[in-house]
């Protein structure tokens, strides 16, 4: 059948940035917008798709539906700044910033739904959630339109470098990132992707030919949501990696560089945070059960680049 739908929006995004010198060496800035972030075009198609359709993985099978009346990601937004630079090189940065979201896209979930086609993976096995002998069981999958939430909080920056070639950068960023549970099928009310606190800390030492810096990255647990996806709803826990990097000129045309990435081999595990009474996620993803785990390994780069 030959079906049309239409949808349209329409938006005025003002924004205004103060910057104010309170002294020679200490900055007041002051920023506030609308913001909107389009929603993927693909997510728009007015169809459905069978990602898990004959993979050889029972229990995969789910019908993705795109919504042509998707609005965009839109907030509006503040925030309060204050920087001193306290040596040529050296900055201290304190930011408080709000976020107040009106809308974004989240994924709603029906388990256990009939659409009319079996798969053949559940006939093979013989098995399905549905019941003995029902092998058209779909988890059936659509974005909408999801209202609701904020996003505050502080972040902290202070870098400076010497004279001697040594140099350092730290970083610090808490965010307070909340909506409403009923946004999400796992009824977790964080926004995906977020993590409460944040942490990156670079040194180095730099000369004309030799430089070389270390960093570590950090940051808390947060939620990770596939748009769509078999194995979303789930919570990565804190995560942190140690980083190196060295390069040399040996001559004006050649250098040498060497890297390693994840140098203490920390692991990535994810679990299913969402309680027990959640409809939309399957029960590996509830109860803090251990879904996913890698483990981590180090990787180790040498290269050369030569110059004409």
């Amino acid at each position: 059948d030959l079906s049309t739908d239409k949808a349209s929006y329409n938006d005025v995004l003002p924004s205004m940035n103060i910057a104010f010198d309170l002294a020679s060496d200490v900055i007041l800035r002051a920023s506030a917008a609308q913001v909107i972030s389009r929603p993927n075009y693909a997510d728009l198609f007015a169809t459905t798709k069978l990602p898990g359709f004959n993979d050889g993985t029972p229990g995969n099978e789910k019908a993705v539906t795109g919504n042509v009346g998707l609005l965009p990601f839109k907030a509006s937004q503040a925030d309060l700044g204050i920087e001193w630079y306290f040596s040529s090189e050296g900055l201290f940065a304190a930011t408080y910033f709000i976020k107040d979201v009106s809308s974004f896209i989240s994924t709603k979930e029906k388990l256990n739904q009939q659409i009319g086609i079996e798969d053949p993976n559940l006939i093979k096995e013989g098995v399905s959630s549905c019941g003995v002998g029902v092998y058209d069981c779909w988890t059936v999958s659509e974005n909408f339109n999801a209202t609701g939430g904020s996003i505050d909080g502080i972040e902290l920056q202070l870098q400076d470098a010497f004279d001697n070639g040594l140099g350092y950068s730290v970083n610090y960023t808490f965010a307070d990132a909340s909506s409403p549970a009923e946004n999400y099928a796992d009824r977790v009310g964080v926004f995906s992707d977020s993590s409460k606190h944040t942490v990156n800390l670079v040194g180095y030492y730099e000369m004309d030919d030799f430089s070389v810096r270390a960093a570590y990255n950090w940051r808390s647990e947060y939620m990770m949501r596939e748009l769509p996806g078999f194995y979303g709803n789930r919570e990565h826990q804190a995560y942190g990696t140690v980083d190196l990097s060295a390069n040399y000129n040996v001559t004006d045309y050649l250098s040498v560089t060497f890297e390693v990435v994840n140098l203490f081999e920390e692991d990535s595990i994810q679990k299913g945070v969402a309680p027990l009474d959640a409809e939309g996620v399957i029960n590996e993803f509830k109860a803090n059960y251990p879904v996913w785990s890698f483990e981590g390994e180090a990787r180790y780069q040498l290269g050369m680049a030569l110059r004409f």
